[in-house]
């Protein structure tokens, strides 16, 4: 038989599988509710539910061993009773009394979504398909960092994991590099986009069908949980909480110019917007990190919109702060009327055009690693992805040339000394925001730690923006003042 018949035979054998798990489950239940109370479990002494598999109808020897994949011999110690099962996601359901076996003692052990790649595997030894069997062939890091390829099928105890969770994605580097993936001798997975990796009991291998430039193919890869949340490390969590920090702070900055009407001059306005959309944008970034909480499909997307909106929102608002003051200061265009309800067309027009742009991205037909990221799974765009530069690190990079030309315009004609404090709010401001470009930077060259620095920083600018307008009052009238020279 070809490869050709054997696509053919995997969606058989789906559906099969599909029916005989639906009886099972219907068989456990029935037996659960009428068998008795008294069921015990002695489990295994030193090894945990997800090392183990059932061998009741397993060959069992004179001594009490039994006999695995016809040549691998579990000794009594390895063996327990169990009334229950443990599913992938922690939770336990009774089932009636059976034997496990501590296999992964044993044998290497992978985590399997189903029986379809063993089913599969031995559907092509007994036809000799021999030419499908490279399908099976995958790759393992070693505790030395050497490769070797391995039959997934044959040099593995699988460990399926009952019931996966159904809001699952495959990473597939076949159709996107940005999905790639690294399996290491120990079981972890590595998932490459965010350099995340998964427990043996958070992910599982199955077996997919894949058409490219229409032709179709069996592929091996494993699949992630949608709704998984990746652990945050100490720097991360430091991150948000600075992030929470300055949220609070810069209300308090909104709240002071407020309760001060000679701040809510032109320059105030353009302000309390800045730090509006700024706060805005750390408050949903913050609380997506530090909850923890499965969010709804439109929920998470809506979530993913409206910061990447803020995002470009806050870096506009700073555009026009800067263009105003470089145009007051120079004394150029001063005689011609400018006003909040001018500036704020483009303010909220552009932001919202880049964000509609980036949400026709995300949902055409092109290339994966053309599109932002923002999907059901991931509230945000994906900032580690080289297609980041398009929707987000470009137009900052734009703006932030734009900031400087006017800092340097304005500096040369009013003299540095002059103004050291207006200069040294908007380059404090600019500054934070270069630290985004560079963080993304160094992402990129993995170069994590000094990211994440850049980032604790950068989250911090509240509170700088709250003790130089607030605690030092004196600057907040400094721009009406200086126009009147």
């Amino acid at each position: 038989m070809s490869l050709k018949q054997l696509i053919f035979i995997i969606p058989i054998i789906l559906m099969v599988k599909h029916f005989q798990c639906y009886a099972k489950e219907q068989q456990i239940t029935s037996a659960g509710d009428t068998r008795s109370n008294q069921t015990i479990s002695d489990g295994i002494f030193n090894c945990s539910y997800d090392n183990t598999i059932n061998i009741t109808k397993n060959a069992v020897l004179a001594n009490g061993s039994y006999i695995y994949d016809n040549q691998t011999v579990i000794p009594t110690q390895l063996v327990g009773n169990y009334d229950y099962e443990i599913l992938y996601n922690g939770n336990r359901r009774k089932v009636p009394q059976h034997k496990r076996a501590c296999i992964c003692q044993l044998k290497p052990c992978i985590s399997l979504c189903s029986n379809t790649i063993s089913e599969t595997y031995q559907y092509v030894i007994n036809n000799a398909m021999y030419e499908a069997l490279d399908i099976f062939s995958i790759d393992v890091t070693l505790a030395n960092n050497s490769v070797v390829r391995k039959n997934i099928a044959k040099d593995f105890a699988p460990i399926i994991l009952e019931e996966y969770c159904k809001l699952s994605y495959v990473l597939s580097p076949e159709t996107d590099e940005h999905f790639g993936w690294t399996l290491f001798e120990n079981g972890t997975l590595l998932r490459h986009s965010d350099q995340v990796q998964f427990e043996r009991t958070e992910y599982c291998f199955d077996l997919h069908m894949l058409t490219i430039d229409s032709f179709t193919y069996s592929l091996i890869n494993p699949t992630i949980c949608a709704t998984y949340k990746s652990r945050l490390s100490s720097l991360e969590k430091y991150n948000y909480w600075a992030q929470v920090l300055s949220i609070m702070l810069l209300l308090l900055t909104i709240i002071g110019y407020f309760c001060q009407p000679v701040f809510l001059h032109l320059q105030g306005k353009l302000l309390i917007t800045y730090a509006s959309t700024l706060s805005l944008s750390f408050a949903i970034f913050s609380f997506i990190n530090l909850s923890q909480i499965t969010f709804q499909p439109v929920l998470c997307l809506v979530m993913g919109y409206l910061n990447h909106y803020f995002q470009l929102s806050h870096h506009t608002w700073l555009a026009i702060i800067c263009y105003d003051i470089w145009r007051i200061l120079t004394q150029i265009d001063i005689h011609k009327s400018s006003s909040y309800r001018k500036y704020a067309m483009y303010g909220y027009s552009l932001p919202f055009l880049w964000t509609l742009l980036t949400y026709c991205a995300q949902n055409l037909y092109i290339s994966e690693a053309l599109k932002p990221g923002i999907s059901q799974d991931r509230c945000g765009l994906d900032v580690y992805k080289w297609s980041a530069v398009i929707y987000l690190y470009g137009p900052c990079l734009i703006t932030l040339l734009f900031c400087l030309i006017c800092i340097i315009l304005t500096s040369r004609k009013i003299g540095i000394n002059h103004h050291i404090l207006y200069l040294h709010l908007l380059l404090m401001m600019v500054v934070f925001w270069f630290f985004e470009i560079l963080s993304f930077v160094l992402h990129m060259f993995n170069m994590k730690t000094a990211s994440g620095i850049i980032d604790y920083i950068n989250s911090l600018q509240g509170v700088y923006l709250f003790i130089t307008y607030i605690t030092q009052r004196r600057v907040g009238n400094i721009i009406p003042k200086i126009s009147r020279i």
